[in-house]
């Protein structure tokens, strides 16, 4: 005979305390903040490499005007457009937050009248203007080359 046993049915329920709960949202805000910053800090620099480039291809079309017109750059960015570069969107800085302009002088980049093709190569052609990205800005030289330049109270150097 078999000894007489009452069933017992034990239930463990599974899930979480509510310390638990608490550290694993904390850990995950902690995370989503890093990616947050990360994402952001990526964004900036992406408009930074954007703004370089519009003002690259400014250069290289204040060249071209200069081989056309007896080593002499325009008097304005006007009139580089449409011979010379036929998308407004290159005198739009993506940081600044502007529409695209409706005419380049009226774009979100400054530049210095009264240069030549033969003046310094480091001499400051094209700028962003004040305001373009916190902290500095692009520089486009003379001589081709564009610059980062950083200052808390950034304006063009001209």
């Amino acid at each position: 005979m078999r000894p007489f046993t009452i069933p017992v049915k034990h239930k463990f329920l599974a899930g979480f305390t509510l310390i638990e709960l608490l550290v694993v949202i904390a850990i995950i805000g902690i995370l989503f903040t890093f990616i947050t910053t990360g994402v952001q800090t990526a964004r900036r620099k992406a408009a930074q490499a954007k703004c370089a480039n519009n003002l690259r291809q400014i250069g290289i079309a204040l060249s071209l005007y200069a081989t056309d017109h007896g080593e002499r750059f325009p008097q304005s960015l006007d009139e580089l457009y449409p011979e010379y570069v036929d998308d407004m969107e290159v005198f739009a800085c993506p940081s600044s937050g502007n529409s695209t302009p409706s005419d380049p002088s009226g774009g979100d980049y400054a530049y210095h009248t009264g240069l030549t093709a033969s003046s310094d190569s480091i001499e400051p052609i094209a700028a962003d203007k004040s305001g373009n990205h916190k902290h500095g800005g692009n520089v486009l030289y003379v001589g081709g080359q564009v610059k980062w330049e950083s200052g808390a109270n950034w304006s063009p150097p001209f």
